[in-house]
């Protein structure tokens, strides 16, 4: 396969926008390492017992809006079974840890009992941030061939907890970084971007070098976060709470307040679509349109 036929590699070649293209509204995280084959669809097709499978949809279900990602180091079976909440909220961010010798020991944990009374469950927070690159090349083949050098990479820093994992989202944005619990994505395209990243979420920082967006916005929202960080440079992941959102037309008019200092600041962004362009070249080509969003103006 010639490397002009990659999704990804022709998303980088028509320097397309990657703002507001992270998962939206999505606010609580399950990681579970498995090490059996990865599929296409892996978290609904997989070797694991149906109990386990079960017991994640449950939880996955009480916990909504929510997604269910698996994660790995390597494919040798591990000592201990890494299982991880995380909570991505606009307000708040936290991530639970849970390693057990076996997966039936999980079968006692109510998830939505941690998300609703997390002191409770203190002695399980983590003072971690996990940074999941997707690498599955059963769903697409971006992801693992740009994908697999970044983890390398990033496995290697010291202090970094790098894991493999499956579908994030967005081959064509491939190399694929979710950053948890902050809730970040991002297209990390060199180890150098990795190390960039790795500091500026270390400060509390949003890079906005490669972001595409946090997971608790919806995607307009995502898009004028991001604009009103470069009106002005602030950067501070908590810096900014949503007052307002609404669509008018073709327009969407975001109003954030400041922590700091009690102001708002207003985002006024276009809305619109691209030309269809490949999304996946994976077992099956896919085309359709990719969102754009405009900046228009800014008002504090």
């Amino acid at each position: 396969m010639e490397l002009s036929e990659f999704c990804s590699v022709q998303s980088q070649q028509i320097a397309q926008e990657i703002i507001g293209t992270a998962p939206g509204k999505t606010t609580a995280w399950l990681f579970l390492e498995y090490t059996g084959n990865w599929s296409a669809r892996s978290v609904d097709h997989n070797t694991l017992p149906t109990e386990v499978n079960d017991w994640l949809n449950q939880q996955a279900a009480q916990l909504s809006p929510s997604r269910v990602v698996f994660i790995k180091k390597s494919s040798e079976k591990p000592a201990v079974l890494n299982f991880y909440l995380a909570l991505t909220g606009e307000k708040e961010q936290q991530l639970f840890h849970f390693p057990v010798d076996t997966y039936s020991q999980l079968f006692d944990l109510d998830l939505s009992q941690v998300a609703t009374d997390p002191a409770a469950f203190s002695r399980y927070l983590s003072e971690e941030t996990l940074y999941l690159v997707c690498t599955n090349s059963k769903r697409d083949q971006c992801c693992a061939k740009f994908g697999l050098p970044i983890f390398q990479a990033m496995n290697q820093m010291g202090g970094v907890s790098a894991w493999q994992c499956t579908h994030l989202g967005g081959h064509r944005y491939a190399p694929v970084v979710g950053v948890y619990p902050a809730g970040l994505y991002y297209r990390v395209m060199t180890p150098e971007d990795g190390a960039e990243l790795v500091a500026s979420v270390g400060r509390g920082e949003i890079r906005l070098h490669g972001f595409r967006g946090r997971n608790c916005y919806s995607e307009p929202v995502q898009a004028a976060d991001y604009f009103l960080r470069q009106q002005t440079s602030a950067v501070q992941l908590n810096q900014y709470r949503v007052e307002s959102a609404e669509q008018v037309a073709d327009n969407w008019v975001v109003v954030f307040r400041d922590t700091a200092d009690q102001t708002t600041h207003t985002i006024t962004l276009q809305a619109s679509s691209t030309e269809p362009l490949m999304t996946s070249c994976g077992v099956k080509i896919r085309m359709k349109p990719q969102p754009k969003y405009q900046f228009v103006s800014y008002q504090s």
